[in-house]
C-alpha cells in the first residue's frame, strides 16, 4: 500500500471522490464540517475501528511553569465532558457558517 500526504482536508475528500484513492484517513470534526459544507453526498464515513490518536498541546519554553496547571485542567474538563461538549458546540458552530 502507498500511503501520501495532503495538506488540507478537501484535498484528501478530492481525491476519494475523483478515484485517485480509495479511502482518507482524516480527523472527524474537521472532515465532518468539510463534507456538511461541500454538499458531498457521494462519500461516507466508516465506523471508526477504536484507534484513537492521541494528541499533544506543546508551549513554547516561557511557559513551561504552565504545563502541570495545563495538564491537570485539561484532565479535569476531559473528565467533566466539557472538552467534547465544545468539540460539539464548534462543529454546530462550523456547520451553521458561524465565523
Amino acid at each position: 500500500m502507498h500511503a501520501d500526504e495532503a495538506q488540507h482536508t478537501e484535498d484528501v475528500l478530492n481525491t476519494i471522490r475523483r478515484g485517485v484513492v480509495d479511502f482518507g484517513i482524516l480527523v472527524d470534526y474537521e472532515a465532518d464540517v468539510a463534507i456538511a459544507r461541500g454538499r458531498l453526498t457521494d462519500i461516507c464515513r466508516v465506523k471508526p475501528l477504536g484507534e484513537r490518536v492521541e494528541l499533544y498541546h506543546y508551549l513554547n519554553i516561557r511557559h513551561a511553569d504552565l504545563a502541570k496547571r495545563l495538564e491537570a485542567e485539561l484532565t479535569r474538563m476531559q473528565a467533566h465532558g466539557e472538552i467534547e461538549a465544545i468539540l460539539a458546540q464548534e462543529t454546530r458552530r462550523a456547520l451553521s457558517g458561524e465565523n
